[in-house]
């Protein structure tokens, strides 16, 4: 009902889309969806049992719809910077970057029934003292030993937020400052060693960085009432009958 309201709106109002838009944008179909192959495109019209001139009037209305919105939506839409820098300060903890560490990880499965090779408590402690003394490098001994999906790595995953580690891992992981390095964290199948390497605090994204976003969300909800506003007018200035077919 929309589309025909808008069609409608456009014929009353005498407007006139130049044939060469239309024919332009058929082209770019052709190209974009059948490779520029223009049996390919006639196969298709033919396969959905429709004529080219019905499908290059499917096109035209498109393209006349896309118009008429742009005319009476988009172009109307005012966004000024104060109502920008409002949103912003109204909503500062949306753009809250929240704090993140960056960790190093060497994680065993440990010795049961169906494996022998793992290492034991006291072996993992051994390796957390030299790692402590600085006798062995974390990074090389996580690409050495660790049955991490990071080992290849160096055990690095990079900087993350400490709320997506398991609990025992994110409660050691809070207690470490840059450069320490956790106990020997048992669960229930594995050993793990952890380094922190960094720590972000949380910030609030500056002004600048998020001012785009701001400005397009701004703009769509502005839109969307514009838009409503359009629609309403024409209904009323239009008869719409809505008529059920059945094929029976």
């Amino acid at each position: 009902v929309e589309r025909y309201l808008i069609l409608d709106a456009y014929e009353e109002q005498q407007l006139r889309l130049p044939g060469w838009i239309v024919d332009n944008r058929i082209n770019e179909i052709i190209v974009d969806k059948f490779g520029g192959d223009r049996d390919k495109f006639m196969t298709f019209l033919a396969d959905d049992r429709m004529t080219y001139n019905e499908w290059r009037e499917e096109v035209r209305e498109h393209l006349v719809v896309q118009y008429m919105r742009r005319a009476n939506v988009e172009e109307r839409v005012r966004i000024s910077p104060a109502e920008i820098r409002e949103l912003y300060e109204r909503n500062r903890e949306k753009y809250l970057s929240p704090a993140k560490v960056k960790i190093r990880m060497i994680m065993w499965k440990k010795n049961g029934n169906e494996r022998i090779d793992g290492p034991t408590r006291e072996e993992a402690e051994s390796l957390r003292r030299k790692l402590l003394n600085k006798e062995e490098d974390f990074a090389l001994v996580a690409k050495r030993l660790s049955e991490g999906n990071n080992a290849e790595h160096g055990g690095d995953w990079g900087w993350i937020e400490p709320r997506i580690l398991r609990a025992e891992l994110a409660a050691a992981v809070e207690e470490l400052e840059p450069a320490g390095i956790s106990p020997v964290i048992e669960t229930e199948a594995e050993l793990y060693l952890l380094k922190v390497e960094g720590r972000r605090n949380a910030v609030v994204a500056p002004f600048e960085e998020v001012e785009p976003e701001i400005e397009r969300e701004l703009r769509a909800a502005q839109a969307s009432v514009l838009h409503d506003q359009w629609i309403a007018r024409l209904r009323e200035t239009s008869y719409v009958q809505v008529v059920e077919s059945s094929p029976f």
